[in-house]
């Protein structure tokens, strides 16, 4: 009776651990960027460039857009949803600057991220 009550109490144990180990977490997964580019690559000062860019986003995931560069304005609606095109404002001076889009999909304080870079050349 000893190993009936010892063995039905391991086997209790072993299903409570089994069952607190299977979790219907999401686990976040990245978004893809499946085009990110600019049109002209090459402008004048002052000058505008349209972004065109697309991603999938993983389903049920929240997402997050930032745009970054090293000079210039981005013309663009920063809210959810996305709306497309973006466009870039060209500074005054001229060089080569870049442009970079960051995505983050983000799930259970896991963060994953995608992004890329284009250089526009302002003369």
């Amino acid at each position: 009776m000893k190993k009936l009550v010892h063995f039905s109490a391991c086997l209790l144990v072993c299903s409570v651990l089994i069952a607190s180990c299977h979790k219907d977490e999401a686990i976040p997964v990245p978004p893809v960027l499946n085009n990110f580019s600019v049109h002209p690559d090459s402008i004048p000062g002052n000058g505008i460039v349209t972004i065109e860019f697309d991603f999938t986003k993983p389903v049920n995931m929240a997402y997050g857009i930032q745009w970054k560069s090293d000079g210039g304005e981005f013309l663009y609606n920063f809210s959810l949803p996305v709306t497309r095109p973006a466009y870039w404002k060209a500074p005054e001076s001229p060089g080569e600057y870049n442009l970079s889009v960051i995505i983050n999909s983000t799930a259970e304080n896991l963060i994953n991220t995608v992004g890329d870079t284009v250089k526009v050349v302002v003369y």
